[in-house]
């Protein structure tokens, strides 16, 4: 229509001379449609034609568009059934791990509420809920190695250092009972420094672990030549050992280059080397080799002539404060940290280290590193 969708009601004298409109907005949708117009005989008129409708707009907007409703209904049932379907497989166990993990821990038995953290058929599930599920589980794990870690290596600096003291103690006593004009007092003094040098070397090695420890985690890896420090290290130790025939040989690659913390993975040479000269001198060879091949990962092998490693020992020479090689060969005055600060460093650069027997006789260590 041309005209106002409701107008003012058409004057029923007007008809005699001319046609009208009317469009009335009776009850609710109902809209009551009427056109008027005059009959003329010899331009006289004799009659009025009223024709009248009456017109749903709802009814007929919904008979237009009956088709376009119904798809919009279909997918309004599609869209509310995979809402519902998102909101159980999703939504649900996610509100499910979110109120597992927000429980508070406790300082008495935070181990026991972190193995705790489990959440049935969680596990198997293939969708990014599994995968997260998962990968919470695994830094679960994580955090519970870390504090029985942290409390086996409590327990072990504890018995470490009461060792030491108990000796400085007993000989401090046997020293005052004996008496200031004893035979024995030079002796006495002797192991008293022996125990605190030891103590000394303990607790700077603990302190250095704890520094390691900071680095590996606060520290950012960069990219440098692993061949150029492993060199300068070994043309160190040539230069500055005191036992001439301990042989350092090698066969270094060069132009490795890998990400990482140039000094710390310098540190894991450095001890690994320590314990081999350790073991082989005054007379003996340390073989150090590094290659690596196309498509494979860098690789460091140090080995020594010494006593080797029996099978059994294999696997605890890297626990803290171990310190016998052969089962009856302790260093005097070593702390056993090397190692562990060694295999510390080679795990945090996702490397991994493993022991074997040396042609040479003696133990060979194995570090492999990522490649770039």
């Amino acid at each position: 229509f041309d005209f106002d969708v409701v107008t003012e009601p058409f004057v029923t004298q007007r008809a005699k001379f001319t046609h009208q409109f009317q469009v009335l907005n009776s009850i609710s949708d109902r809209y009551d449609i009427s056109y008027i117009t005059p009959i003329k005989v010899r331009r006289k008129t004799v009659a009025q034609l009223i024709i009248s409708d009456q017109y749903y707009l709802r009814e007929s907007y919904q008979n237009k568009n009956q088709t376009r409703m119904k798809v919009l209904l279909g997918l309004s049932i599609i869209i509310l059934v995979f809402g519902i379907i998102i909101a159980s497989s999703i939504a649900l166990p996610i509100r499910r791990l979110s109120r597992q993990l927000n429980k508070k821990l406790k300082a008495d038995n935070v181990i026991d509420q972190l193995e705790s953290f489990q959440i049935k058929r969680f596990e198997n599930r293939k969708d990014e809920v599994g995968i997260l599920y998962r990968n919470l589980s695994g830094l679960h794990q994580q955090l519970i190695k870390l504090f029985h870690d942290k409390e086996r290596f409590a327990a072990d600096v504890s018995h470490e250092l009461k060792n030491p003291i108990s000796a400085i103690i007993a000989n401090t006593e046997n020293a005052i009972s004996a008496g200031p004009e004893a035979s024995n007092q030079s002796e006495v003094f002797a192991a008293i420094k022996s125990q605190a040098v030891r103590m000394n070397k303990l607790i700077s090695e603990i302190a250095e672990a704890a520094i390691v420890d900071s680095d590996l985690v606060s520290t950012a890896r960069e990219k440098f030549d692993l061949s150029e420090v492993l060199i300068n290290i070994l043309d160190h130790y040539r230069d500055t050992s005191e036992h001439p025939k301990l042989e350092f040989s090698d066969d270094i690659q060069k132009n490795i280059m890998i990400n990482g913390l140039p000094d710390r993975i310098g540190q894991i040479f450095v001890n690994l080397i320590d314990n081999a000269m350790t073991f082989s001198r005054p007379v003996g060879t340390v073989h150090v080799r590094l290659e690596k091949k196309w498509r494979k990962r860098p690789i460091i092998v140090i080995e020594d002539s010494g006593p080797g490693i029996r099978d059994e020992l294999k696997p605890l020479v890297f626990d803290s404060f171990f310190t016998s090689r052969s089962g009856n060969s302790v260093i005097p005055n070593s702390s056993g940290l090397g190692l562990t600060i060694v295999r510390q460093i080679v795990e945090a650069h996702n490397g991994n280290i493993i022991i074997e027997d040396s042609e040479l006789g003696g133990a060979k260590f194995i570090v492999e590193f990522p490649r770039l």
